[in-house]
């Protein structure tokens, strides 16, 4: 049987707050919703929280909310291989983030050390508030591998009746805060 992947880039300056391998039910998301057909698919996220569910069959689907003062201005953006959250300014504030994080990002949304506008986390002070809350499905036999600055991500079976399917390969790198790893049955480490 083929499994998911997941995988975590390393990126300069980018940092997870933590990762949860938590094999658990997750509730649905309303909000923007994209479907990605192929093989594999990057996610790009500033700031928010990320949940990979595995599941039997499909495309990669993508549904987000946004919370924050500024939500209804986010908007969920895709090109074939590739979703990304847009931001109507070039300041994000992350209330209580300990340092500002700029992100070099490209006309779709993606980081790109060479790309036109840079995005600014700030802790505090003027610009947009607002925080993704996305949940991937992702199929067996097919990748994703999520791109962000400022949150989490948790990786894990979608629900009980996708006994079978799980997330095969976790990959961290360049995490900056607390890493969990949970199985079912067992006590985190």
């Amino acid at each position: 049987m083929t499994h998911p992947t997941l995988s975590l880039p390393r990126r300069p300056g980018l940092s997870a707050a933590a990762l949860v391998l938590a094999l658990s039910a997750a509730a649905p998301l309303s909000g923007q919703a994209v479907e990605l057909p192929g093989p594999r698919a990057d996610a790009y996220v500033l700031v928010g929280d990320v949940h990979v569910e595995a599941v039997h069959a499909g495309n990669i689907q993508v549904r987000a909310r946004f919370t924050g003062a500024h939500r209804r201005q986010v908007e969920l953006g895709a090109r074939p291989g590739k979703v990304s959250v847009h931001y109507p300014t070039d300041r994000v504030v992350q209330p209580g983030l300990p340092a500002e994080v700029r992100v070099a990002v490209g006309p779709d949304g993606s980081f790109d050390p060479a790309g036109p506008r840079t995005l600014t986390l700030a802790g505090s002070g003027a610009g947009t508030q607002a925080r993704a809350e996305m949940r991937i499905s992702l199929p067996a036999g097919k990748s994703v591998t999520v791109h962000l600055v400022s949150g989490s991500v948790h990786a894990g079976q979608a629900s009980r009746t996708a006994a079978g399917s799980r997330v095969e390969t976790v990959v961290v790198e360049n995490v900056n805060g607390t890493l969990r790893i949970t199985q079912p049955g067992r006590a985190a480490d």
